[in-house]
């Protein structure tokens, strides 16, 4: 098994852990009146301010973590997978965990930015060392 795999699994897991707390908070929500005529109305509703974060964050799941896959899957199909892009992947993967944790509860958008800015940072010179060992093989 490549080394790679546990912190894909750790992205992988955080992603679905979002998707079924936010199908959670949507269900309560929806039993609300509001909740309810918004939907025969056909409009957006706010499932609240806990469910509709949790949204904002499932989609952020899809973004940049997209390019941490690919990086992966390039990694582990070259079999090229070096102790730094390891590390890398785990710095990554346990960023994306602490952006998560901040969005979803106190939401202060400066250490969310940070945190962000951090792992688009790791993810970066995850892609140049990853690119450098490809090119070097």
């Amino acid at each position: 098994m490549s080394a790679l795999v546990p912190p894909l699994l750790i992205q992988v897991a955080l992603t679905f852990f979002i998707l079924f707390a936010m199908g959670n908070g949507r269900l309560q929500a929806s039993k609300t009146k509001e909740v309810r005529a918004a939907l025969k109305e056909g409009t957006t509703p706010s499932y609240g301010r806990s469910a509709d974060l949790l949204s904002d964050n499932l989609k952020n799941q899809f973004e940049i973590p997209v390019l941490f896959y690919a990086a992966i899957a390039v990694a582990i199909a070259a079999d090229t997978a070096s102790s730094l892009v390891v590390i890398l992947a785990w710095v990554f993967a346990l960023s994306r965990v602490v952006h998560a944790g901040i969005h979803v509860t106190v939401n202060n958008v400066r250490q969310r930015f940070l945190t962000f800015l951090f792992g688009a940072v790791v993810l970066l010179v995850l892609w140049i060392v990853l690119g450098i060992d490809l090119l070097s093989q």
